[in-house]
């Protein structure tokens, strides 16, 4: 709530409201507005700022009384800080613990000590990262913005909350930038923090590879019992079906024998002495081949 303005010599707009007195510039090109409370810049305490008025004076001077105060400012020496400020990161911690990162790494930097480029176990996926601004204004309010490359690459909107929580985050590589600003301030240079989190043996590449193989072994191993029996199998058939067929021939031997000799008594009874005696070494022939096999 605006309760009084005046307008010093650098045509700027000097206000006093309810959170105290602050500058207005508006740039004549782009037509920026730029709103820069003086509590920010300097150790202002201002009592009933509801009866506050504010002055230009003839001299370039701009006064502002308030309460039992009187404040006299020289605009020419006001000179707002508009530098960027710094943001450090500083703490770390897994599932909400103080985490030892020496188990993690074998490099560490800063004053606060953090880890580069850690390696965490697929259980250890809750991250939770504490950071803050840094700048020589004393009271200086910040927002901060950050991202998480690996699983976000959008900036989050800026919140004054200096600490953000990653839960249950998924076995890959991360990398968290953030940044800060003040009301006058550029957004920071990003400070950012790289961390692997691994995933379990069973969702490995050699795992699987191993799962797979093995896999391939009992295949080929059932494969070739299966083979190996239908060969058994197959080989008994034949055998016995040569058994049978060899106790067939047993069987009809008997009835060949009986019905070869009455054909050789035939050929005697009828006096065909030559065919009777080829018939009998033919047949004697077969028998010698026979007992032989």
């Amino acid at each position: 709530m605006v309760i009084d303005m005046c307008m010093d010599k650098q045509s700027r707009v000097w206000v006093s409201t309810m959170a105290g007195p602050a500058i207005i510039k508006i740039d004549a090109m782009t037509k920026k507005v730029e709103v820069s409370p003086l509590s920010d810049h300097m150790d202002l305490a201002i009592e009933n700022p509801v009866n506050s008025h504010i002055y230009s004076s003839t001299d370039g001077y701009v006064w502002l009384a308030a309460g039992n105060s009187i404040y006299k400012f020289d605009p020419q020496k006001i000179v707002f800080n508009s530098s960027k400020p710094g943001i450090n990161i500083e703490s770390i911690q897994l599932n909400q613990k103080t985490t030892d990162w020496k188990k993690y790494t074998d490099s560490l930097y800063g004053y606060w000590q953090m880890p580069v480029n850690p390696v965490m176990n697929y259980n250890e996926n809750n991250v939770q990262i504490n950071f803050a601004g840094v700048s020589f204004v004393s009271s200086a309010e910040f927002v901060y913005s950050y991202r998480l490359e690996g699983l976000d690459t959008a900036w989050s909107s800026p919140s004054a909350s200096n600490f953000v929580l990653f839960a249950k985050l998924l076995p890959g590589t991360y990398k968290f930038a953030v940044k800060c600003k003040t009301k006058n301030s550029e957004w920071s240079d990003a400070t950012e923090f790289s961390f692997v989190i691994k995933p379990p043996f069973w969702n490995t590449w050699w795992f699987r590879l191993l799962i797979i193989a093995a896999a391939a072994s009992l295949i080929i191993a059932f494969y070739r019992s299966r083979v190996k029996k239908i060969q058994k199998n197959a080989l008994l058939n034949n055998q016995l079906v040569e058994l049978e067929m060899t106790a067939l021939k047993a069987q009809m031997n008997p009835h060949f024998i009986y019905n070869a000799l009455n054909s050789i008594q035939a050929l005697v009874v009828e006096e065909r002495k030559d065919e009777a005696v080829h018939y009998i070494g033919t047949f004697s022939r077969l028998l010698r081949q026979v007992l032989e096999n």
